[in-house]
Order: structure tokens, then sequence, then C-alpha cells
């Protein structure tokens, strides 16, 4: 495993975490009780976790894709 594979991974699963708590959130809250200012600051949050989720899952592609790639060969003497 790469040495920032680790942390990536774990930074993934905190980003899931919290977007799944606040899913829950949204789903449980009584729409017509939240004051609009609270759903737009629960709208921003989802919308900046799914940014977050997405720049990280493009990270670890952009490393697994550099590690698949083979090596340029080199011309040697003929």
């Amino acid at each position: 495993m790469a040495p920032g594979a680790r942390g990536i991974i774990q930074a993934r699963i905190v980003i899931l975490i919290a977007l799944l708590a606040l899913s829950r959130k949204i789903i449980v809250a009584d729409l017509f009780e939240i004051p609009p200012a609270a759903l737009l600051g629960l709208a921003a949050l989802a919308l900046s976790l799914g940014v977050t989720y997405w720049l990280v899952r493009d990270k670890e592609e952009v490393r697994r894709a550099r590690k698949d790639e083979p090596a340029p060969s080199r011309p040697g003497p003929v």
C-alpha cells in the first residue's frame, strides 16, 4: 500500500459517515419547523462534503492510474 493511501481511505470513510449522518438529520427533520437559514446551512454542508468526497476519490483514482502505468521504455543499444 502506498504511504498516503491509508490516510485517503480513512478520510473517505469519515466523509461518508458525515454524509450519512447529515442525510439522516435531513430525513428526520421537520422541514416546516427548521428556519430557512439552517436548511441552507445543511444544504451547504452536504454540498461541501460531497465535493470533498469527490476530490478525495479523484485523487485516489489518479494515484491508482499512475501505479498501473507501465514505466517508459528506454531505447537501448541496437
